[in-house]
């Protein structure tokens, strides 16, 4: 068993890469929402199998992906607000438009902050460590 939790662990930390990887390049709904679904598995499987890592590893990890995963889901929160407001018939030039489009920039630069914040100290690789993977 702990053998299968750490193959699993270390391929959603690949998964959660190569999400991450092409959310940095394009800040776009559906990248947001690849790391947001890797990162809820990721965190999912840090708790379930969390008996199999070294003692204490597997929860500072999820406290680490809750932080980007706050990150995430306020660009995905405007990403739906655009949406419902355009479904509402919210004219694109309207101000509430323009507000949550500005908000949506923030989010998005706040978000590419996170992950290149990620990028630079090497945090995949350091959980890898961290795992024991």
């Amino acid at each position: 068993m702990r053998d299968y939790a750490r193959h699993q662990t270390a391929l959603l930390i690949d998964r959660l890469a190569t999400a991450l990887h092409r959310a940095a390049r394009e800040v776009d709904p559906q990248s947001i929402h690849g790391v947001r679904v890797v990162m809820r598995r990721l965190s999912g499987c840090l708790r379930v199998f969390a008996p199999f890592y070294p003692k204490g590893s597997a929860k500072k990890i999820r406290r680490r992906i809750s932080m980007l995963m706050a990150a995430a889901g306020a660009v995905r929160d405007c990403d739906i607000a655009i949406q419902l407001a355009a479904r509402a018939g919210v004219a694109r030039r309207s101000r509430m438009a323009a507000q949550l489009a500005a908000r949506r920039r923030k989010s998005g630069r706040d978000l590419l902050a996170e992950i290149r914040h990620w990028r630079d100290r090497d945090t995949l690789r350091r959980w890898r460590a961290r795992l024991e993977l």
